[in-house]
């Protein structure tokens, strides 16, 4: 029927009969397409996690505070990347589904062992302190660096422990006033995850 018709009207007609089945076979393509990618940039092992929660950021390329320190020590970023998470938002004291659901994500790494630095209020962290999320810096700083921060240090009152200190205050770096990350009434603290496998880097 179509022999003797010209290319354009050979695709009209194939368009009018077959576009919806073009069109679904593009959209499961797209769909597979992002699904495996999606897969695939997941399964890599990053070479540093850092979740910032009730920061002004809306987005983690607003801020170069990890990715400067990825670049400063050569990371490979396409196989391990370096990972910065703004995404927590959390209100003292309101069980709304925000908070609700950036307090279950934020425990839910912390105990897996996928954060390595987390940057929050003081709130914020007394509330994991009391679920041992964080490490103990007095035994996981170097003692030089454990003593120039000495006058920041922010202590959590154990039980069988005692004080600990488990985070600094940050509120004062040049890195973090730069880019207005906090409000002045919010200061942010900065910790190490208990369980991170990275710890290493964490304290770098």
């Amino acid at each position: 029927k179509m022999k003797d018709k010209s290319r354009r009207e050979k695709a009209g007609y194939f368009w009018y009969y077959y576009k919806v089945h073009v069109i679904v076979t593009v959209v499961v393509v797209i769909a597979l397409i992002s699904l495996v990618r999606g897969i695939m940039e997941n399964s890599k092992v990053p070479s540093i996690y850092v979740a910032m929660v009730n920061s002004n950021l809306f987005d983690s390329s607003e801020s170069s505070l990890v990715d400067d320190f990825a670049d400063s020590r050569k990371f490979d970023v396409d196989k391990h990347p370096a990972k910065f998470d703004v995404s927590y938002q959390m209100t003292e004291g309101v069980a709304d589904n925000t908070s609700l659901g950036s307090s279950q994500k934020l425990m839910a790494l912390l105990s897996s062992k996928d954060i390595d630095v987390l940057i929050a209020n003081e709130w914020v962290i007394k509330d994991y302190a009391e679920m041992a999320a964080f490490a103990n810096l007095k035994e996981v700083l170097p003692p030089d660096l454990y003593e120039k921060v000495s006058d920041d240090l922010i202590y959590f009152e154990y039980e069988d422990d005692g004080k600990v200190p488990i985070g600094i205050d940050i509120s004062d770096n040049p890195k973090i006033t730069a880019d207005d990350t906090y409000k002045e009434d919010t200061p942010p603290i900065v910790t190490i995850g208990n369980n991170s496998e990275r710890q290493e880097t964490a304290i770098d």
